[in-house]
């Protein structure tokens, strides 16, 4: 086992409104030391909010996006990874769209999903790694119940089926996850949830069987088998104690590598839910309760030992133990960082 592990931060540097943004330092390069827990700080790159990142497999390659509203010019931008983990530049392309919010290098393309805009764009990489113009913009349509929110789409996050060669895009505004064929984008058959509960981020077994949908608006995982027919709601499943009395806004869904544990965050109650996974169903575990403002988002190192926390607000990143294969969490250590937002690990 390696003793350190390589991860990247992207945080907000400005506000997007006066309630809502940050004071961070773009995109942080860190290790952490997989025998403690302890991390290190290595590199910073200023980039206007890079909310989120997506890295290659090779751990060369590093892609941001500006989440800025589309007059402030939007960008995805290309890094070349350093052997001492500094960023360089190697590319960047205007991004079509309005607040992106997401970004993922699945094979040779990268998606990114416009939150404000309500649509997907997609740019192919060249044999070295460096961004295309724009390959396809694909606009969603429609809204649901919740007119203060779910007004029209916002598409909130792009994944890649374990198998087939499709992606997933749950939209907050529209109540359903769109299914697209990855080569040019055609669309597939939706899958409909539930009128209001605003699906933000989704994960997939690892042999494409279960779909589990994380309602942003009710805090709710909904569990999908796919049949002949696609997916299929089998179960649903709250990710909120039954005392907590504030509006729920999850946030984060993460599957552990080995199979068997799916955690769930959730900012006001800024706590984590944990949950075993026998054949596709979820049983709920038990609650970490994580403390600090806005638990934005949390990831897992590649092999399971450890869980990192973004606290957007209290600008903290926790890091925990995960104790008995995953079941359990076990605070280690506390740190300062502006405005965390998104965790991403070399692989």
């Amino acid at each position: 086992m390696e003793t350190t592990q390589i991860f990247f931060i992207g945080t907000y540097t400005e506000h997007i409104t006066p309630e809502f943004g940050g004071c961070g330092d773009g995109i942080l390069s860190l290790g952490l030391n997989n025998i403690t827990g302890e991390v290190t700080f290595c590199h910073k790159k200023l980039t206007t909010n890079p909310s989120y990142l997506t890295i290659s497999d090779s751990g060369n390659h590093l892609y941001a996006i500006n989440e800025v509203d589309q007059h402030k010019e939007p960008q995805v931008i290309g890094y070349e990874v350093s052997d001492n983990l500094a960023l360089k530049e190697t590319s960047r392309q205007p991004i079509e769209g309005s607040y992106p919010c997401h970004i993922a290098l699945i094979e040779s393309q990268v998606f990114v999903a416009c939150y404000g805009s309500g649509n997907v764009v997609s740019y192919l990489l060249d044999e070295n790694g460096r961004l295309e113009p724009c390959k396809k913009n694909l606009q969603h349509t429609g809204n649901s119940i919740d007119l203060g929110r779910q007004e029209g789409p916002h598409t909130h996050q792009v994944v890649p089926h374990p198998i087939d060669n499709v992606i997933y895009v749950p939209d907050l505004g529209i109540d359903k996850v769109k299914v697209h064929a990855r080569d040019g984008l055609t669309e597939l058959a939706d899958i409909d949830l539930s009128p209001g509960e605003g699906p933000r981020h989704m994960v997939f077994s690892a042999d494409g069987l279960y779909a589990y949908v994380i309602g942003e608006m009710t805090g709710d995982i909904s569990c999908f088998f796919q049949g002949a027919n696609g997916y299929k709601l089998q179960d649903k499943v709250s990710t909120l104690p039954a005392t907590f009395k504030g509006k729920p806004s999850a946030s984060a869904i993460r599957m552990h590598p080995n199979g068997k544990y799916l955690y769930a965050g959730n900012r006001e109650y800024e706590g984590i839910a944990t949950f075993s996974i026998n054949e596709g169903k979820l049983q709920l575990v038990g609650f970490t309760e994580i403390g600090g403002k806005t638990l934005r988002e949390f990831n897992i190192s590649p092999n399971g030992r450890w869980l990192i926390c973004a606290l957007q607000d209290s600008h903290e990143l926790s890091v925990y133990s995960l104790e008995d294969k995953g079941e359990k969490l076990l605070k280690k250590h506390s740190y300062k960082v502006h405005s965390p937002v998104c965790i991403v690990f070399k692989s």
